[in-house]
């Protein structure tokens, strides 16, 4: 899976904007082998990427912050993160040692992405209950504030609803100070104002089908995803020009066209496809693909011009 991390414009001291660089990277799920999964990322790396992310799913992928950690051994200069990690299935305390373990050992390249968990049958596969959306999205707006307070230094004693420490001392700190770039995903209106106020990067993403198990696509138009943007720039205030939009970007096959829809076929990309381990046709608005990098379709120029387009549509100025 491809992403485009699509930061808008920078006001400089003079008054005249500048647009930040892209920044590409590349979603991987695993290898065979660890021979292959050094491959892999000495081919990302070559190939001039700048960021390698690892989801956090049960089926056939690496755990992200293991497969991470052999990345950072392999390379140099890539950026490494997750995409996102699921704090349901982790406690916080040990989910924030691996993570400065991680940030200190690749020398502060761990970018954290966090997420408050979207597919049901995961949760069912683990016995582990899959709470309304409500009560998951508090929880991770709640661990957000219970890892920077372990991040931080001295010990955390925090009550709350989800989480309570007794003096407990994260481990060794990150690298990074005060602690790795914090990621959020998300689509609707509080997840994303959330991630306006604490979030680096923020990945969009269209909203979850009503099976809880599938993503939307039939809702990733131009205008929802203005809208997001608008959600986001609210809640960020002044730090709105600081941080990074993601959209990711998934190769697919053009099995129809007319005036208003595109119907593609997902191509398996590292073993999964790109509409979540199906191989269904997804029909997507013609305005969204003007105007989103959802998917990628044509040659090499045409890719170019596309996610020129797409940070266009996004950018605000502050």
């Amino acid at each position: 899976m491809l992403f485009l991390k699509l930061e808008r414009e920078k006001k400089e001291k003079d008054g005249m904007s500048t647009p930040h660089p892209f920044r590409f990277g590349v979603t991987l799920l695993g290898a065979a082998s660890r021979h292959e999964w050094i491959a892999k990322v000495h081919k990302v790396e070559d190939l001039g990427y700048a960021v390698l992310q690892v989801p956090d799913h049960l089926g056939n992928q690496f755990s992200p912050t293991l497969a991470l950690m052999a990345a950072a051994e392999a390379s140099r200069t890539l950026r490494l993160g997750t995409l996102v990690l699921d704090i349901n299935y982790r406690h916080l305390a040990l989910l924030a040692k691996e993570v400065a373990t991680l940030d200190l050992l690749s020398e502060g390249r761990f970018e954290l992405g966090l997420g408050a968990g979207w597919i049901a049958r995961e949760s069912q596969m683990m016995g582990i209950p899959f709470d309304p959306a409500g009560r998951r999205v508090s929880r991770l707006e709640e661990a957000v504030q219970v890892l920077k307070g372990l991040f931080s230094d001295g010990p955390m004693t925090f009550a709350g609803r989800s989480y309570s420490l007794n003096g407990f001392e994260v481990f060794p700190k990150p690298f990074q100070h005060p602690h790795p770039p914090l990621l959020l995903s998300g689509g609707g209106k509080r997840m994303l104002s959330i991630a306006g106020r604490v979030a680096s990067i923020i990945t969009l993403n269209p909203p979850v089908a009503p099976d809880g198990n599938s993503i939307d696509m039939a809702e990733a138009t131009a205008d929802a995803t203005a809208q997001q943007i608008a959600w986001i720039r609210e809640a960020a205030g002044d730090r709105f020009a600081h941080i990074e939009i993601d959209a990711t970007a998934a190769l697919a096959g053009l099995e129809h066209f007319s005036r208003e829809y595109f119907v593609f076929r997902p191509r398996l990309l590292d073993g999964i496809s790109a509409s979540q381990r199906t191989r269904e046709p997804i029909q997507i608005q013609v305005d969204a693909v003007a105007t989103q990098a959802a998917q990628l379709r044509g040659g090499v120029h045409v890719h170019f011009a596309r996610v020129r387009d797409v940070r266009e549509f996004g950018r605000f100025e502050t």
